[in-house]
């Protein structure tokens, strides 16, 4: 959290890049109790921070629960959010 808290001087808002390859369902809830507590210990202390989230290698499956957690989170925040599905090259 220092580091964090030296990142924010230097530069009031984060842009956040999540590279999911890899993850899926099981490890999401099998892991979902420290996700939780992590997102709301960084909503508590940071909140407005975020300019914007860009979600990496985001699957269908993903892109739809980002869908559903829309429903629990507020617009702007989710309009901060992009899921980027992976490139085929």
């Amino acid at each position: 959290m220092n580091r964090f808290d030296e990142y924010l001087i230097k530069y009031p808002q984060a842009i956040v890049h999540l590279n999911i390859f890899g993850i899926n369902l099981s490890a999401l809830d099998k892991h979902r109790s420290f996700l939780v507590n992590v997102s709301q210990i960084f909503s508590l202390r940071y909140p407005d921070i975020l300019k914007a989230c860009y979600v990496h290698n985001a699957t269908f499956i993903f892109s739809q629960l980002v869908n559903i957690v829309s429903l629990f989170v507020d617009k702007i925040t989710m309009q901060k959010i992009q899921t980027l599905q992976k490139v085929k090259m």
